[in-house]
């Protein structure tokens, strides 16, 4: 089949920045971001694909789809930082931010031999956030940072109008329990809002969504978010630190896939959590030797259906026991030395995974992997033009293991991890 895909990004940003005095400091940044996307098809050779647990469209048709989309995004953000005294450190600003995308078309083809299902249509949405928040050093020891951010959003389309907010109270805690030891604990709430596109006139059209439900309904997540960590210094060059935490999700958004196509839609957990462990070290081995060590360990499931029910078959279960993400993988770890003497230097790091999930509601996982990279450079220095010019050799995936990434999940198809590769680099410092 020969579908191609083509982007096209153009961002623009300007910065003013301005320090009125040395206690008080300003920052004023609009920006303009152009994103438009379009798939071409190839109906004819087009084949049939199904994401795993779901029931095929029209028995084993092939599907065809095309899509022709832009984005335009205007937005202003601002921030204010202000030494109130040798104790309090404030930092307040604004954020708002206007996005309209035009799809021009969206052509969806169920049966080669039967008629295409087109749509064309807008979508518009307007976030507003303003937030304020203080570091207090209570004592030398310890320090209080607490915020109030709100957030606000409204999405308008052909057929939906939908407003939502959230106050979000955010307070966090540093303690140096002993000289070479520190202590944080935070609790906030968060707030994110759904990707607006609206998709429900082409999925219940096309006959792969749910015909009876036909607004958008996708909610924004709400989260109470837990984290508590310490960090302890170890001899004179050594660092360890490890945090856990835990967020508790209302509304969790997450993606299904639009028909067998590789188009996703957004829908809504009604409840699910996130929790995890993470550790690292950091620090020198030998005179010219540092290493690095990092290990996390991840669980975030979801369940129950409170938003884009439209993009399910009839009679899918809004109910259910809780399951895994597609995006979780329970252990990942990697570790590196570096040699660094004069101008050369040397990297070998090594990367463990345990696999992502897949199958019937993401209950079963891939096979664990382990891949190694090794990086050689040099700095040339010189009074000549070339002084301060580096050059650096690679090879990723020494031993070529084209493990899994992804095989039939909500990722859209199967995906593999690239073989051995090289590159070379050349860079400067201006």
């Amino acid at each position: 089949t020969d579908d191609t895909q083509t982007e096209h990004d153009s961002y623009l940003e300007f910065a003013w920045k301005h320090t009125f005095t040395d206690h008080l400091f300003m920052q004023i940044s609009p920006y303009y971001k152009l994103s438009s996307l379009v798939i071409t098809n190839d109906p004819v050779h087009d084949l049939a694909t199904t994401p795993s647990g779901a029931t095929p469209v029209a028995g084993t048709q092939a599907t065809s789809f095309a899509l022709d989309r832009s984005t335009s995004n205007y937005g202003l953000k601002t921030d204010f930082t202000w030494r109130a005294n040798d104790e309090n450190l404030v930092k307040m600003g604004f954020q708002g931010q206007d996005s309209e995308s035009n799809t021009k078309n969206l052509s969806i083809q169920t049966d080669l031999a039967g008629p295409v299902q087109s749509f064309s249509g807008n979508d518009k949405g307007t976030l507003e956030a303003l937030y304020v928040q203080d570091s207090y050093s209570l004592t030398k020891k310890l320090t209080l940072n607490a915020g109030l951010r709100l957030s606000m959003t409204q999405f308008k389309s052909d057929n939906v109008s939908q407003d939502d907010g959230l106050l979000q109270p955010r307070i966090g805690l540093d303690y140096l329990l002993f000289e070479n030891t520190k202590v944080h604990a935070f609790y906030g709430k968060l707030f994110q809002p759904a990707p607006f596109e609206n998709l429900s006139k082409a999925f219940t059209t096309a006959g792969g969504g749910n015909g009876s439900v036909s607004d958008y309904a996708v909610k924004a997540e709400k989260d109470d978010y837990y984290e508590m960590g310490i960090s302890q210094q170890l001899g004179e060059k050594q660092v360890a630190t490890l945090n856990y935490y835990y967020k508790k999700a209302t509304n969790m958004i997450d993606d299904t896939q639009l028909l067998n196509t590789s188009i996703t839609q957004p829908y809504n957990f009604a409840e699910g959590y996130a929790t995890g462990v993470e550790f690292s070290l950091t620090g020198e081995l030998a005179p010219h030797l540092t290493e690095f060590l990092n290990y996390s360990y991840e669980d975030a499931r979801g369940r129950g259906i409170s938003g884009g029910i439209f993009a399910f078959s009839p009679g899918t279960s809004t109910g259910g026991d809780y399951q895994f993400l597609d995006h979780v993988q329970m252990n990942t770890a990697n570790a590196g030395l570096t040699y660094a003497q004069d101008e050369y230097w040397a990297t070998l790091q090594g990367l463990y995974g345990s696999g992502l999930r897949t199958g019937q509601n993401n209950g079963s996982s891939l096979p664990s992997h382990l891949t190694f990279d090794f990086t050689i450079g040099y700095k040339l220095v010189s009074r000549e033009w070339w002084n301060g010019f580096k050059a650096s050799f690679d090879v990723l995936n020494i031993t070529d293991n084209s493990y899994p990434i992804t095989i039939a999940n909500g990722f859209n198809g199967s995906h593999y991890a690239a073989g051995r590769e090289f590159f070379g680099h050349l860079s400067k410092d201006f």
